[in-house]
């Protein structure tokens, strides 16, 4: 049965998103406790495997643990996991519209806030933006202050892989108090069904529902990964089999700030993570607990996991069109 099984999520994969011989390694142990922050002694790092989820049409009163039910770490010996390199790492001379899929036909929307424009692209029933969000104006959204960066603190970075924001910036933390909702680090509350977030007016940060409706559309397993991929995400050499849906994801990478004991609140010192080991974090809204909330994670190889982190570390952001 257990053979079968496998077979048939391979099936699924392929006629998603095709083959893809040159990336199939797995997620072991000692890359996933480089990549999450939400490894810690405080709590057990629960990711959540994008080939676990049957119900994406689950009430959105569920929480995320409800929705995607129990799940153990598919955790493999660390002797098969996948060498990664930084040979053909992220390209930061080319432009953003370098990396998106000349075959997808894509549209465009401005953010009336600051002028800037993103490609679209529909996937489903549902429109994505097809790049990370770069807003940073901390004077008409004060929950920017302090809590959004370049990576590497290099403004041209933010120009081909947008901002890296902390979960309080993200569902934009100060309009949400204007409502009547204590929400951020530290806290927990119970966010509306949509969260319009730092995202551009008719557009809102994502669900757990959005992306698992997005996930089911593209293939349903922890191999769709794959397909959300840019065609350069690993540098210039263009891989087909990436980026079937134009979603053209780069590997932005993350900032984690400097860990401290109990609830102190941090500083702003950490470092930069992510973009020489070719991984995504995309944050959405929904949190575990007072320190923690959820994000996807997408890694050099073909997994693509749900994982929570620390709220206030940074992460990408892409919006959804709000209908």
């Amino acid at each position: 049965m257990k053979k079968i099984l496998i077979a048939f999520c391979m099936t699924l994969f392929l006629a998603a998103c095709g083959d893809d011989s040159s990336s199939t390694g797995a997620n072991g142990s000692e890359t996933q406790k480089e990549m999450s922050s939400s490894s810690s002694e405080e709590r057990n790092n629960n990711a959540i495997s994008s080939s676990s989820r049957k119900n994406s049409s689950s009430s959105a009163k569920q929480s995320p643990e409800e929705l995607l039910g129990p799940w153990n770490n598919p955790v493999v010996s660390s002797s098969s996991v996948e060498e990664s390199s930084c040979e053909g790492c992220i390209d930061w001379s080319i432009p953003k519209e370098a990396y998106l899929n000349p075959e997808i036909e894509y549209d465009s929307i401005t953010d009336e806030r600051d002028g800037k424009v993103y490609k679209t692209v529909k996937i489903g029933e549902q429109v994505w933006m097809a790049e990370n969000l770069d807003y940073s104006d901390s004077v008409k959204t004060p929950s920017l202050l302090g809590k959004s960066w370049c990576n590497g603190n290099d403004p041209k970075k933010c120009e081909v892989a947008g901002r890296l924001y902390t979960w309080a910036a993200a569902i934009d933390s100060v309009a949400l108090s204007a409502e009547g909702l204590d929400c951020g680090l530290h806290k927990v509350c119970e966010l509306p069904e949509k969260v319009q977030g730092i995202c551009p007016q008719g557009w809102r940060l994502p669900s757990l529902e959005d992306w698992l409706a997005m996930l089911s559309e593209i293939g349903g397993d922890s191999y769709a990964g794959t397909c959300l991929k840019s065609q350069l995400w690993d540098g210039d050499e263009v891989n087909p089999n990436f980026d079937r849906f134009g979603f053209s994801a780069i590997p932005a990478g993350a900032f984690h700030k400097t860990r401290m004991f109990g609830d102190t609140e941090r500083d702003n010192s950490g470092e930069f993570y992510g973009p020489d080991e070719r991984v995504a974090f995309f944050w959405f809204a929904s949190e575990e607990t007072k320190l923690y909330a959820y994000f996807l994670h997408i890694f050099y190889n073909t997994y693509t996991l749900f994982h929570s982190g620390d709220k206030d570390n940074a992460y990408s952001i892409r919006c959804i069109k709000d209908y």
